[in-house]
C-alpha cells in the first residue's frame, strides 16, 4: 500500500475553561492527496456565557482533477446556561469542495449552511 498519513494535534488550556486547538490531518496517496487544516476555541465564563468555534479548509489534489481543490467549513455555537435552563444559537457552513479525506461527515451537510436557535430547559 503506497500511502502516508499524519495527524497532529496541539491543544493550549489558556484557562481553566478556554482553551484554542489546532490540527493537521495529511494524507497522501497514490490518486489522492489530501490536508485538512483546523482551527478551534472553545470555552465558558461563571455568567453563563458559552462559545465554540471550529473552522477547517482543506486543500484536495486528485489524480482525475487538473489543480486543487480548497474548501472550508465553519461550526460554532453561542449560548447561555443556567441551573436548568440554556439559550443560544448554533451555526454550521459546509462548502461543496470542503473534503475531509481521512474524517468522518455525514454527506448531507456537504454544501450546505445554517442557524439553529434554542432554548431548552
Amino acid at each position: 500500500d503506497d500511502r502516508r498519513d499524519l495527524a497532529l494535534r496541539l491543544v493550549a488550556e489558556l484557562t481553566d475553561t478556554d482553551s484554542v486547538e489546532l490540527m493537521v490531518v495529511n494524507t497522501d496517496r497514490v490518486d489522492l492527496a489530501n490536508r485538512i487544516t483546523m482551527v478551534g476555541i472553545d470555552g465558558r465564563r461563571k455568567s453563563g456565557f458559552n462559545y465554540d468555534l471550529d473552522f477547517a479548509t482543506t486543500k484536495t489534489d486528485r489524480l482525475e482533477l487538473a489543480g486543487e481543490e480548497t474548501g472550508e467549513m465553519v461550526d460554532g455555537s453561542l449560548s447561555w446556561r443556567w441551573d436548568h435552563w440554556s439559550i443560544g444559537s448554533d451555526y454550521s457552513r459546509y462548502e461543496l469542495e470542503y473534503l475531509p479525506a481521512n474524517g468522518l461527515i455525514k454527506q448531507d451537510v456537504i454544501g450546505t449552511g445554517g442557524v439553529r436557535p434554542f432554548i431548552s430547559y
